[in-house]
């Protein structure tokens, strides 16, 4: 799957930072490959890295829908495109799109328009940062604690 969302977002003019996950055994992790056709697009492979570490820098994010990716990707206020695989992850996408933060694929094909979309429409870009702002606002885990121990 990874190789072929990577794939898929060739020739967009774009530097992927694609994660490995925890396997620290992968040959490929934390080097340049080459690409899968020549274009514009960069490629970089890493182990597992806090996801927090790359966000800031990105614009936006392809992957499975799992919680903690979707949960940290709208704290950032970015858009995604998601590819479900299983577990929570379904239900997750459709609840990120139904906010109009992601847009849900179901095949390696459908992964390139999803991107050129989110790359060239600013509205899910605004929906995100809309939600990053009202959650944001929410009191936080702690703040929750104090007033339910004060009562």
């Amino acid at each position: 799957m990874l190789a072929e969302t990577v794939g898929a977002l060739a020739g967009h003019d774009i530097n992927v930072i694609a994660t490995l996950g925890s396997s620290l055994k992968n040959p490929h992790a934390g080097t340049e490959r080459p690409n899968p056709r020549p274009d514009d697009t960069e490629v970089r492979f890493v182990p597992f890295v806090p996801l927090g570490q790359l966000l800031d820098r990105a614009d936006l994010v392809v992957g499975s829908g799992g919680a903690g990716t979707v949960l940290g990707t709208l704290a950032h206020g970015l858009p995604m495109v998601l590819w479900p695989q299983g577990a929570d992850q379904p239900i997750n996408a459709a609840r990120a799109a139904a906010a109009g933060t992601a847009i849900t694929v179901d095949n390696a094909a459908s992964v390139s328009p999803a991107v050129r979309k989110m790359l060239t429409d600013s509205e899910f870009r605004s929906r995100a940062e809309t939600v990053a702002a009202e959650n944001n606002r929410r009191l936080s885990p702690a703040d929750v604690i104090a007033r339910i121990a004060a009562a």
